[in-house]
């Protein structure tokens, strides 16, 4: 199963790190069509922050698992196309969850 884990800052809502790991098992590696779709979303919302954003994103990719933390930015408007990609990346795993229920978990983790 692969499990989305999106952490957020207590005062408030804002994520500050996502993390996904683990394979959705839903066909044999290769032909796994959950584990394709949930790795171009996500690996589109980092690049997207990258390179149309241009932010610094730590990120981290082994296999199976992503670690992405976002940097705290001054700046609310970027702060805030930071947070709506993040919430796109919610929102696309939800659809995925929605039509493959044993394959994904999607949660939110308040530190």
């Amino acid at each position: 199963m692969i499990k989305a884990i999106f952490y957020t800052t207590s005062n408030d809502k804002h994520i500050d790190q996502f993390q996904i790991e683990g394979h959705a098992d839903y066909a044999e590696y290769g032909k796994d069509i959950v584990c394709a779709a949930v790795s171009a979303l996500t690996i589109t919302i980092i690049n997207s922050m990258i390179q149309i954003l241009d932010v610094k994103i730590d990120y981290k990719e082994n296999d199976g698992i992503i670690i992405c933390k976002l940097p705290l930015v001054q700046d609310i408007v970027l702060d805030a196309k930071l947070q709506l990609l993040v919430q796109t990346l919610i929102m696309g795993l939800r659809e995925i969850s929605k039509e493959y229920k044993d394959s994904i978990k999607i949660k939110t983790i308040t530190k």
